[in-house]
């Protein structure tokens, strides 16, 4: 009678911690939050930049769309990047301006690269320049430097939030 109890006490607790580990792994959908949000770090934030995807390729490419258009007002900010080199010796100037210029092109590129590979069905290359997109080089120049412009600091951060919610939707198994 006593193994009865204990082999049935054993069974109870192997269920519930089983049951437990398959809840966590497959993730409980949470009210109001897209099936394509599941994994990412702001779940409201990637739930209205899917903008009510009802496929893992649209939801996709929603984000990327977001960031590229996050990237592209970045980029405008190009004036600005001039304006606060002025003091610095004109070839700092000129390679933090080159430097900017390039990395917000570069960005643009990856990522409209990335859709066209999200179009093309191919998940690993879309992966892969959307990851590549991710340029830093004109931040840490103008931190470098000392140079903070508030709004391309803010816009960063928001990219880089952007950037962070299009990989979890990208890879959202």
């Amino acid at each position: 009678m006593a193994s009865q109890i204990n082999s049935r006490s054993f069974s109870m607790l192997f269920l519930t911690i089983s049951l437990i580990l398959v809840g966590s792994k497959t993730g409980t959908a949470q009210p109001g939050i897209s099936p394509f949000c599941q994994t990412a770090d702001n779940k409201q934030l990637c739930t209205r930049v899917v903008n009510g995807a009802t496929n893992q390729h649209d939801a996709a490419v929603n984000a990327v769309t977001e960031a590229l258009t996050v990237a592209k007002q970045i980029q405008e900010l190009t004036p600005e990047v001039v304006q606060s080199t002025v003091g610095l010796d004109p070839n700092t100037k000129t390679e933090l301006v080159q430097d900017c210029t390039e990395s917000f092109a570069n960005t643009i590129d990856d990522l409209n690269l990335a859709v066209e590979s999200l179009n093309k069905g191919d998940l690993g290359s879309a992966g892969t320049r959307l990851s590549a997109s991710y340029d830093s080089a004109c931040a840490e120049s103008l931190k470098e430097r000392g140079i903070h412009i508030f709004s391309m600091d803010k816009l960063n951060d928001n990219f880089g939030k952007l950037m962070d919610t299009a990989m979890a939707v990208l890879f959202n198994n």
